[in-house]
């Protein structure tokens, strides 16, 4: 990790409220107040991503943005793996990737190509929600991704450490295509002082 030659280690995670679900698990969320720091809005919709294709999303970059994805599970192919690759260089060599495998029910943050530091893979069971959609809401500051999964029934967080110029998003699918009926890129204002 390169902030230990700096002599420190770790980092906090953006303030989350916790909640019990009515079926008596723990979710967490982002607090509302994040909302104070969104800037410019990029909406899309009824996206679709061809089986074994990496779509760069046009007009988007950044190094702080949160980003709220909804995918169809019920639309697409039965097996295939889609998700997102964030601060990706413009050659295509660096990125951190955030997917989820259908088949296997998985949701997994992979940085194996995030730049400097430890490559690592974090991976969590996630099933789909009862309407067959799986939804990505993260929030990328410039050495962190913070994902919040199915209304935060899952989460993880992880440090990463790109090039400063490493700024773009793309979307991909494996196996089959990918539907996406939403997605929303904000990006953020981290100077603002959160009310």
């Amino acid at each position: 990790m390169p902030e230990q030659e700096r002599g420190w280690m770790g980092a906090f995670t953006i303030p989350r409220e916790l909640t019990f679900a009515k079926d008596g698990t723990l979710r967490m969320n982002p607090v509302e107040e994040l909302q104070s720091i969104r800037g410019a809005h990029h909406a899309f919709s009824n996206l679709t991503v061809d089986a074994d294709t990496v779509a760069p999303l046009a007009n988007v970059k950044g190094d702080s943005l949160e980003i709220k994805a909804i995918f169809s599970i019920s639309r697409s192919v039965e097996g295939t793996e889609f998700g997102m690759q964030l601060r990706c260089s413009d050659d295509g060599q660096e990125y951190t990737e955030v997917a989820y495998a259908s088949s296997e029910g998985k949701l997994r943050m992979d940085r194996s190509r995030s730049g400097a530091g430890e490559p690592g893979c974090s991976e969590v069971e996630l099933a789909s929600l009862p309407d067959g959609r799986i939804v990505f809401h993260l929030f990328l500051d410039r050495s962190s991704v913070e994902l919040f999964a199915n209304g935060g029934m899952k989460t993880i967080t992880n440090r990463i450490y790109p090039e400063s110029s490493s700024l773009g998003i793309r979307l991909f699918a494996r196996g089959g295509e990918a539907i996406i009926e939403s997605l929303d890129v904000w990006e953020l204002d981290v100077t603002t002082t959160i009310d």
